[in-house]
């Protein structure tokens, strides 16, 4: 029998509309690993082992009877779709495949066995749609913690076309999102040769130091720390730029975020920096932060970040060294700490730095940032292009639960 609800609209001859309580069997096995197998490892899906939006499962875990986590309930059999009901807009949903056959998921799924009149694929598919995220929304709206109970997860709405169809449906989807997916993955790879490609520009340009008869300096004869603090509390009602590390991009020395507070709410003492500054992350040196100040700014930041002023060699090229693999090596090698693991700085300025003529220095940092300003564009371009995938995704499910795919 049709349901009639607001989210129904006209569909082909033949097809109806269904509430997945009426076609699908919902939650109906748990098993307690602790109690039932204390000492059998089995393979655990929760809902970080879904890759969002592509019903990919890529990190199970296998787990201990006895270690398992109080989650660990849901049985989940081949052929069985798994619904994320925490955050659903995410899209956590999968296909169970044989090798996960009578294994164990997280409670934050529900899991939907179909009856014999619809196809688990066409189910995830349309668990995928718009549609479908659109009434898990309405659903949850309002409620302090974002999650579907199973009551309504059964009683969210889809087009049912007969059998035949699904499966011609399900078969052209596969082929057409096959084609998309292989786009996606030229788009990552290009996304990650570029995030690469400046850590490979700065090791050909100061690998040939030598090469070229730079002299090497120790980098403390080049650099001096300019740890001016400020208690911004001090300053309640004046308005501070406040640079954290999380503002910074590892790898890249790109500004991701300006965030600006008054300083009555600024609890700790600060660095000041203006244009004349690198700002070195030395928190856990593996990130990578560097930040050369620009031409006009001005801030405080966190103690995590030294500023350091250069005295006798071009700021950016200095900036752009201290990118550089070699330097982030020598940093981890020279760690203080081990719960908040940061670089000996008194060590790090010991380090050798090799230095051309100022005029050199100058031309290759502003090659540098030539370089890094298309690889900027280059990763904005990319992202652009990952929207239009998702645009084109959801065209085609928009197509396919309406018949006209």
């Amino acid at each position: 029998m049709e349901e009639e609800t607001e989210w129904t609209y006209d569909i082909p001859k033949g097809w109806r509309w269904v509430k997945l309580g009426s076609v699908c069997r919902i939650n109906r096995e748990t098993r307690n690993p602790s109690r039932k197998m204390p000492d059998e490892e089995f393979l655990y899906l929760d809902i970080a082992s879904i890759e969002a939006g592509t019903g990919r499962i890529k990190g199970p875990k296998r787990i201990l009877g006895k270690d398992a986590p109080s989650r660990a309930r849901r049985v989940v059999h081949q052929g069985d779709v798994i619904m994320s009901t925490v955050r659903p807009y995410l899209k956590a949903f999968a296909l169970v495949p044989a090798e996960y056959d009578n294994q164990i998921c997280s409670t934050g799924f529900a899991v939907l066995s179909c009856d014999a009149e619809l196809l688990p694929k066409f189910l995830l598919y349309a668990l995928f749609s718009d549609m479908s995220i659109e009434q898990c929304n309405k659903m949850m709206s309002g409620a302090h913690y974002p999650a579907l109970t199973a009551q309504q997860v059964s009683e969210i709405v889809i087009p049912l076309p007969p059998l035949s169809e699904q499966l011609r449906i399900v078969t052209r989807l596969e082929e057409l999102l096959g084609r998309i997916d292989e786009v996606e993955n030229l788009r990552r790879q290009a996304l990650s040769q570029s995030k690469v490609l400046m850590t490979s520009t700065l090791h050909q340009v100061f690998s040939r130091a030598d090469e070229k008869g730079w002299m090497w300096e120790r980098l403390g004869d080049v650099i001096k720390e300019d740890r001016k603090t400020i208690n911004p509390q001090k300053f309640p009602d004046t308005r501070f730029w406040h640079l954290t590390m999380d503002c910074i991009e590892s790898n890249t020395g790109r500004l991701l975020s300006k965030i600006f507070l008054q300083g009555r709410n600024i609890m700790s003492t600060k660095y000041y920096f203006d244009s004349k500054h690198i700002l070195y992350g030395k928190l856990r040196p593996y990130l990578n932060k560097v930040y050369s100040v620009r031409e006009g700014e001005e801030g405080i930041c966190t103690t995590e970040f030294i500023p350091f002023v250069a005295i006798n060699a071009d700021k950016d090229y200095v900036a752009y060294y201290l990118r550089t693999k070699y330097v982030v090596d020598f940093a981890m090698s020279n760690l203080t700490g081990t719960r908040q693991p940061r670089t000996n700085i008194d060590n790090l300025l010991e380090l050798q730095i090799p230095l051309p003529p100022i005029s050199e220095q100058k031309q290759i940092a502003a090659f540098l940032n030539r370089i890094e300003e298309q690889i900027t564009t280059l990763q904005g371009f990319q992202a652009d292009t990952q929207k239009e995938i998702e645009k084109l995704r959801t065209s085609l499910l928009y197509k396919a639960f309406t018949g006209e795919l």
